[in-house]
């Protein structure tokens, strides 16, 4: 979504919920658990998703579209991970497609 609307994004991993036992911040970036959802909401839709959903499902705010045209993941230890250009990490995507 942030390559194809070229907006940042700033990701705090310790928003995702998890289980008591995942500990490593790669297990939460790349895992590919069951029933796993990301929803984009305007941030004036963001009270309303909350009563929607709140306790029912388990859920959390993982991060903000910014104007800031980078990627920022901030770990569950509070470090940062990844600040990186998105035009840098774009074509480190595409490049190898190239052929």
């Amino acid at each position: 979504m942030s390559f194809a609307g070229g907006l940042g994004l700033k990701i705090d991993l310790t928003g995702v919920p998890v289980a008591d036992d995942v500990t490593r911040d790669d297990t939460v970036l790349f895992a590919e658990s069951n029933s796993r959802f990301l929803l984009e909401v305007a941030p004036e839709n963001a009270d309303a998703l909350v009563r929607h959903f709140g306790g029912k499902i388990r859920f959390g705010q993982i991060g903000e579209v910014t104007q800031s045209p980078r990627l920022t993941i901030t770990g569950r230890r509070k470090q940062t991970l990844i600040d990186e250009p998105l035009d840098e990490l774009k074509e480190a995507w595409q490049k190898p497609l190239r052929w």
